[in-house]
């Protein structure tokens, strides 16, 4: 793929929660509003991907986004859903046969996108509507990341062994090796010899922030650190981004969703290095 990918944004794109899809510079951004939406002429190869973004659950109703599903295709439509449509799929009524995806996945997920469109393979968004959770999983582990080099250490911060252990698996996934931070912390060598450190977390507060400082003061940790969330707020990102946090995965993950954010995270603390 030659050409930045093009992508038609509408719904509630003004809100706070979207503002990374509309300045993403990996892409050319079309802002239509829903009220034009209706009369919006497609033409065919215009764009690769449909955006409805979310903040709040019933703000479109199933009939609207079907139709637009329907015109837009073979483009495919996908919706980005803000902190407030979070449960959505266990309560409400989510819209039928359309990809969701919460905002904070936005950049990990469209990266992946571009990739499989760059290579000229089928990526997940563009499997028929039908295709489940699994189906789209399936698609997207036979792509998972080959991008790092091999024996690259990781360092996994976490309170318990069935945390460690479950980020020590999905590691072993991209071929590398873990420790466990709060095992081998009398490890005087620990902060040189990680790539990386994923820490697990229920939520941002005072306690993790207290745990962010321990690896940077205490273990003089200089790594990037990958946090691991249950679905974090946008205060809760920049409250974590300004603690010294390099990315943040939101859990339930994807492999590939810690895989590229590892990857990001990695690739920015090179550059600074340079």
């Amino acid at each position: 793929m030659s050409q930045p990918p093009k992508i038609l944004l509408t719904g509630d794109y003004w809100h706070a929660d979207f503002q990374e899809i509309i300045s993403n510079p990996l892409c050319s951004t079309t802002l239509v509003h829903t009220d034009q939406l209706e009369n919006y002429q497609f033409k065919t190869d215009e764009f690769d991907l449909v955006v409805i973004a979310s903040s709040r659950r019933d703000q479109l109703s199933p009939e609207f986004v079907e139709t637009i599903v329907n015109r837009a295709a073979p483009c495919p439509t996908i919706a980005v859903l803000g902190s407030w449509c979070e449960g959505e799929s266990r309560s409400g009524k989510p819209w039928p046969g359309v990809s969701r995806i919460y905002w904070h996945q936005w950049l990990g997920r469209f990266e992946r996108f571009i990739s499989r469109l760059s290579e000229e393979k089928i990526a997940d968004w563009q499997l028929p509507r039908t295709a489940n959770d699994a189906d789209r999983i399936s698609q997207n582990f036979s792509s998972s990341l080959s991008l790092f080099g091999k024996d690259l250490s990781i360092g996994i911060s976490s309170h318990t062994d069935t945390q460690y252990q479950m980020l020590a698996d999905a590691s072993k996934h991209f071929g590398f090796t873990s420790s466990w931070v709060e095992q081998q912390q009398w490890n005087a060598d620990l902060g040189d010899n990680i790539a990386a450190v994923c820490m697990d977390a229920d939520s941002w507060n005072s306690n993790v922030a207290s745990r962010v400082d321990w690896l940077r003061d205490d273990l003089e940790i200089t790594a990037p650190i990958v946090l691991v969330l249950n679905f974090p707020r946008k205060s809760d990102i920049e409250e974590a981004l300004e603690a010294g946090v390099t990315e943040i995965v939101s859990k339930p993950f994807q492999l590939d969703d810690l895989g590229q954010a590892i990857q990001r995270a990695i690739g920015a603390a090179k550059n600074l290095a340079v």
